[in-house]
């Protein structure tokens, strides 16, 4: 039965670890038949630790693929009118939700129509994060509770309490912050607010998308900041400059359908395998 490892990712710290058992990862490696790794950094790693070279190929990220600017939810249906500034903040982490409601509550000051979507990374944390809500004079307002179109109003938060709705409600979105970033290690997907052309903020700690990161970086299509002052900073610039902002999560969008084609390729290369 041939074995084949899709979308491969070798992080430098699963790599660290690998290599200390490298005799065992070696035995165990010789006997899959394809290697379909998303970088050569991913390659490199993974033939040091007993890749035959020759069954190893780069061929992109398949998360590129899996991206889509369609479903995406109307601001009417969710809660928002077109004067609304809608920050999404995504897949956050214990810690990261008190930074981000810390900088939500400095800018209203100067940006009274923000508004604040929180999407905690861990749904069973949902009754904590609506707590920190409300310790900011606000108000949670969870999703799944959400019956009506009446209008988010200034003080309430809405909470995202689901499973499977944040890709969609990216879409509604001014302004992205990617959690896992600031607070904790290795980052989450910024494809997917990026396929709708939206300007996306993460922290320093992207270890997990580190190719995507600069991929994105080197198209100018990604803000990435080192600490909270920096993600407060950040959130203004953007919020006070429709055209910057605008610019660029049109670069982001760019950038996904120009890295599109790792799933065609690597059924290319495993298609053989299944009709032999």
């Amino acid at each position: 039965v041939p074995v084949v490892v899709f979308n491969g990712r070798v992080s430098r710290k699963s790599f660290t670890r690998y290599r200390a058992v490298a005799v065992l990862t070696r035995g165990i490696l010789k006997h899959v038949t394809l290697f379909c790794v998303q970088t050569e950094a991913d390659a490199g790693r993974i033939r040091l630790l007993g890749a035959p070279a020759d069954r190893v190929h780069v061929l992109g990220n398949v998360k590129f693929d899996e991206a889509s600017d369609e479903d995406g939810y109307s601001r009417e249906g969710a809660g928002y009118d077109a004067r609304d500034d809608v920050w999404v903040a995504g897949s956050t982490h214990p810690g990261e939700e008190e930074i981000v409601l810390t900088c939500f509550t400095a800018l209203k000051k100067t940006f009274p129509h923000l508004r604040l979507i929180l999407a905690p990374r861990h749904i069973e944390r949902t009754s904590e994060v609506c707590a920190l809500v409300e310790a900011r004079g606000c108000r949670p307002v969870l999703f799944s509770r959400r019956k009506d179109r009446r209008l988010i109003e200034a003080d309430e938060v809405l909470v995202v309490d689901t499973i499977g709705h944040l890709r969609r409600l990216y879409a509604l979105a001014t302004v992205v912050f990617i959690g896992k970033s600031l607070v904790g290690r290795g980052g989450q997907n910024i494809i997917e607010p990026a396929a709708y052309g939206k300007p996306v903020l993460v922290g320093p700690a992207m270890d997990n998308f580190e190719r995507v990161v600069e991929i994105f970086k080197g198209s100018q299509a990604l803000v990435q900041v080192r600490g909270p002052e920096e993600l407060e900073e950040a959130m203004r610039v953007l919020l006070g400059a429709p055209d910057r902002r605008m610019a660029l999560g049109q670069r982001a969008r760019e950038v996904v359908f120009a890295q599109r084609g790792a799933t065609e390729k690597s059924l290319a290369l495993i298609s053989p395998l299944i009709l032999k």
